[in-house]
């Protein structure tokens, strides 16, 4: 419980620090969130390892890594909440799905090359630039219920 607690500090610590540079550029604690990656990257970079930790846990990322891993991990969050997929934000998709969507977008999708926060930096980049432009690619892919397979019936 007191983990738990200490989490939910952490992660409200993280929020406020949002809610505050918000604030400070014009908008409303409705955009909490909404944060220009420079500004929210400094904020994040004067936590503590033991708080961005804690923030990544609260929202059910992985912890480990180390510090601009971290602030890293907590700015494609910001970012995904932004350009979400189906509703979901893109670093919560399972492997398939976040593989399906690099692929429909044509940019690389080997996790043997690439770690998992790269290929969601790549996809992220890609959703802003679909949104920017007015495409509905990212209404489209990695529909999290679609297996990725085709029917083929033979005649």
């Amino acid at each position: 419980a007191a983990a738990a607690a200490a989490a939910a500090a952490a992660a409200a610590a993280v929020t406020h620090t949002y809610a505050a540079a918000t604030s400070q550029n014009g908008g409303g604690a409705s955009t909490a969130r909404i944060v220009s990656c420079n500004t929210s990257d400094e904020m994040l970079s004067e936590q503590t390892i033991p708080k961005l930790q804690a923030s990544l846990e609260a929202i059910g990322l992985p912890v480990s890594g180390n510090k601009a891993k971290l602030v890293q991990r907590l700015r494609l969050h910001a970012e995904g909440e932004l350009c979400k997929i189906e509703g979901q934000n893109p670093i919560y998709l399972k492997t398939g799905n976040l593989k399906k969507a690099l692929a429909s977008r044509g940019l690389s999708c080997d996790m043997r090359l690439q770690q998992r926060d790269e290929l969601l930096a790549a996809l992220i980049t890609a959703l802003r630039s679909e949104a920017d432009s007015g495409g509905d690619k990212a209404a489209n892919a990695a529909n999290p219920g679609d297996d990725g397979s085709d029917n083929m019936a033979s005649s």
